[in-house]
């Protein structure tokens, strides 16, 4: 054989070899989103595939807060821009799926209304009320596509879940979804819009309870997690078969739907500390929560290998971080960091890259540089 194809052969090896070497993974150093010392920067919302944040600016102290929104485009994130102005005090923010509309609650100084925005082509539109009435509507929420709103609302005895949809162009009169007989709350809907999840007492706390869409009507409410915890937040993934939960000593648990029927929740926050808040993705397998260790930092916990495995901090610093939010896939996570100042921040988690490292790279000259000399000889 040739001495030539035997540095060629070898040659092949280790470039296969070098394409091994990755480039360096894992959560990335965090990005200043907003930039702006002046003001308090916080409550991000991140939209599915991680490119568009709303949040709030102003000044906590003296309650003058309005909605912003910042996107990643031309391979950087742009200027934010202010798109509420008004006397009210404007609360966090949600964004949809695709980024074009946004829903958040504004006190009118008289009480708390539901408001909605939507982006048309390049221009975000007027605030629309969603809600104009007398008492306080709380924790909105909205599905993927932004079509139906679910929030917590007084019916005069106490506090129920009620649903908005839009429909012929405008959105329609509220519905009252539940009629308990105790104050319920914090309801999240799953991106269909076929099924509504909120907090409600179960006789030995609190309890996380699913009012289903079936047969042209609303089901009667139906008891997830029967047991004797107290939970007092939940999210859910994109179809709602997979519920991150907040028990209020402080643990983050999970429960899936699974065989037809809903398992025992599993507790996932392993780690030292009270937990608080979680974010789940869209296909259930990566949960992030904010907890007290040190001071408040951000974990991070995921299911693989057929189990949740330890959680790991994705925050370490000075700073109080908190109030999250995760993309669809799990791969990046908005929050505000509070130090001097509150500002947002995104982390991402960039996979393992094959690539011809440094050393490889030297390896493959030298070895070609053998090969061509040695292919003016025979073995």
């Amino acid at each position: 054989m040739k001495k030539s194809n035997w540095i060629i052969i070898i040659t092949q090896i280790i470039i296969g070899f070098s394409f091994i070497l990755t480039a360096s993974a894992g959560w990335q150093a965090p990005i200043n989103i907003s930039h702006n010392p002046l003001q308090d920067d916080a409550f991000p919302s991140l939209n599915a595939d991680g490119t568009k944040i709303a949040y709030m600016v102003g000044d906590f102290e003296l309650e003058i807060l309005e909605i912003y929104f910042v996107e990643y485009s031309d391979g950087d994130w742009q200027d934010p821009v202010q798109i509420t102005e008004n006397s009210g005090i404007d609360y966090p923010p949600m964004i949809n799926a695709d980024g074009t509309k946004i829903l958040y609650e504004v006190n009118d100084g008289n009480d708390n209304e539901i408001c909605f925005l939507q982006c048309i082509g390049d221009i975000w539109q007027t605030p629309v009320n969603i809600t104009d009435n007398d008492v306080d509507d709380k924790h909105s929420k909205m599905n993927a596509d932004g079509t139906k709103i679910v929030y917590a609302g007084y019916d005069g005895h106490d506090y129920e879940i009620y649903l908005v949809e839009y429909s012929g162009r405008s959105w329609q009169t509220p519905v009252q979804i539940t009629d308990t007989d105790d104050n319920i709350s914090y309801p999240a809907i799953n991106d269909d819009g076929n099924k509504i999840f909120y907090i409600g007492p179960d006789g030995d706390g609190k309890g996380v309870f699913l009012v289903e869409y079936s047969g042209g009507s609303w089901q009667p409410p139906v008891n997830i997690t029967d047991i004797s915890y107290d939970f007092i937040h939940c999210s859910i993934n994109s179809d709602g078969t997979k519920i991150a939960m907040m028990e209020s000593i402080q643990d983050i648990y999970y429960v899936e739907l699974s065989e037809g029927s809903w398992q025992t929740p599993v507790l996932v926050s392993t780690n030292d500390g009270s937990h608080f808040y979680p974010e789940i993705n869209a296909d259930g397998t990566k949960i992030a929560y904010r907890t007290d260790e040190g001071d408040w930092e951000i974990f991070f916990v995921e299911y693989r290998e057929g189990s949740w495995q330890t959680p790991f901090r994705i925050t370490d610093n000075d700073s109080f971080d908190f109030w999250l939010s995760l993309n669809a896939d799990g791969t990046k996570i908005a929050y505000h960091g509070c130090y001097e100042d509150c500002e947002v921040y995104l982390r991402e988690n960039t996979p393992d890259v094959p690539i011809l490292s440094g050393v490889g790279m030297t390896i493959l000259i030298i070895f070609l540089t053998l090969c061509f000399a040695g292919s003016q000889y025979r073995w």
